[in-house]
């Protein structure tokens, strides 16, 4: 009797283990990113988080990484530090043709994040045949696509 209240008391504990386990690794499957790429290049590959999109004041914005082949300097005043990696959220005026990074995250070779900047205020033209031109066609597809303009 002794022997099948522990046996049960293992079944029981193994089972909330496992369920313990399950919510664990759905909880992170859940919040990795799965990113696409869109453009590679021989100094790096930009890919796009299709689960980013969204609009704000029906202007569509979206969320790239960044990967360099080779260290990156950055410097500006005086601030200097080496990346491999950034995370830029772009936002698009599809209509005029128009955009604006509102965010830029900055990565070193550990994915550790270096620093982290505001964007522009200003939208700007997007210049052709540029990978801002390219991720503006693919935004304001997706925005058509959902309803928008």
């Amino acid at each position: 009797m002794n022997q099948t209240k522990k046996s049960h008391k293992q079944r029981q504990s193994a089972s909330i283990q496992g369920i313990g386990m399950l919510l664990l690794l759905t909880s992170f499957a859940a919040s990795a990113t799965d990113w696409t790429s869109i453009s590679k290049a021989k100094e790096y590959e930009m890919l796009v988080d299709m689960d980013s999109y969204n609009e704000s004041d029906g202007h569509p914005y979206i969320t790239t990484k960044t990967i360099y082949k080779k260290l990156q300097k950055y410097q500006k005043n005086q601030i200097k530090f080496t990346y491999i990696e950034n995370h830029t959220t772009s936002q698009f005026n599809c209509i005029s043709h128009m955009y604006r990074n509102t965010a830029v995250s900055f990565y070193d070779q550990k994915s550790k994040l270096v620093r982290t900047e505001k964007g522009n205020i200003e939208f700007e033209p997007t210049i052709h045949d540029s990978t801002n031109n390219s991720l503006e066609g693919l935004v304001c597809q997706v925005q058509r696509m959902v309803g928008g303009q």
